[in-house]
């Protein structure tokens, strides 16, 4: 019987380094998927950036007029008209070099929190990012279980490992979704920031940041919750109080981490504002 817990522990240990390999989320646009990026980059630069200087020249239009009329109801003097229409002007000129550059600021934005999951990476690049588990380590407070004990602690051993693996299932998912998220916003980004002049639908282009950032961020929230998982289960192997608290521990934690692993898109817009 010994045999099959450590067979089960080993599969566990192999889950977890399953986890761990997370390259992805070090990666850029791209990294990710160099022909993807190019075809929105293309698709950004040539459909969707002529519209949006459109629009934002519709709404510099707007804003001029909404100046006059505000001129003319508090009978202000030419002098005051010709300051506001000159920083409307000023104000779509300089976010017309914003378009013109906004590959690169998306682009830095990504890498920002790609440096960011890489720094805490390099936190844990002297350690092993599994935590410490290892089958020895878990074995050590098993081997004294009397057979029928072990018999039930491999079922349940068995049932964590699966979860573990849908776990794993679920991050190479959300990561996917989470760079499909990326690109659809990076081509389509002009058009948000193109109601930067309005003072009506600004706040159009600041949500957009935020989503965007919140998306970013995702990456590096996913890759503290995977590497976090190891610790917590060696924590219930070398914590738990008699056997039926470690079959419920073992399993619970699996199912944290799916938790967490959704949880991760709702706390990164708690902490980016976003909606």
């Amino acid at each position: 019987m010994d045999g099959s817990v450590k067979w089960v522990l080993r599969l566990i240990v192999g889950a977890i380094k399953g986890i761990a390999a997370t390259s992805d989320l070090t990666k850029g646009l791209g990294d990710y998927n160099q022909d993807l990026y190019k075809f929105v980059t293309a698709i950004q630069s040539t459909v969707v950036k002529p519209l949006a200087f459109a629009i934002m020249a519709l709404f510099v239009m707007f804003e001029i007029q909404r100046i006059s009329l505000l001129q003319e109801k508090i009978g202000g003097g030419p002098e005051g008209m010709i300051r506001a229409i000159g920083l409307t002007v000023a104000k779509y000129a300089i976010i017309s070099t914003v378009l013109a550059s906004l590959p690169k600021i998306l682009s830095g934005l990504i890498s920002l929190n790609t440096e960011l999951t890489n720094e805490i990476k390099g936190i844990v690049s002297g350690k092993a990012i599994d935590g410490g588990v290892t089958v020895a380590a878990m074995w050590e407070p098993l081997k004294d279980l009397g057979f029928f004990s072990k018999i039930f602690l491999t079922i349940a051993l068995l049932l964590g490992w699966l979860l573990l693996l849908a776990a794993v299932a679920m991050v190479k998912v959300m990561v996917a979704v989470r760079f499909l998220q990326l690109y659809v916003l990076f081509a389509m980004a002009p058009i948000p920031i193109a109601t930067l002049p309005s003072a009506e639908y600004s706040s159009i282009a600041k949500g957009f940041f935020k989503t965007f950032m919140a998306t970013a961020i995702q990456g590096t929230l996913l890759y503290m919750v995977q590497i976090f998982y190891p610790y917590l289960l060696t924590g219930v192997f070398h914590g738990a109080n008699g056997l039926s608290e470690l079959m419920i521990g073992v399993i619970a934690m699996a199912v944290l981490l799916m938790i967490g692993i959704m949880q991760t898109d709702k706390w990164a817009k708690a902490l980016t504002a976003a909606m």
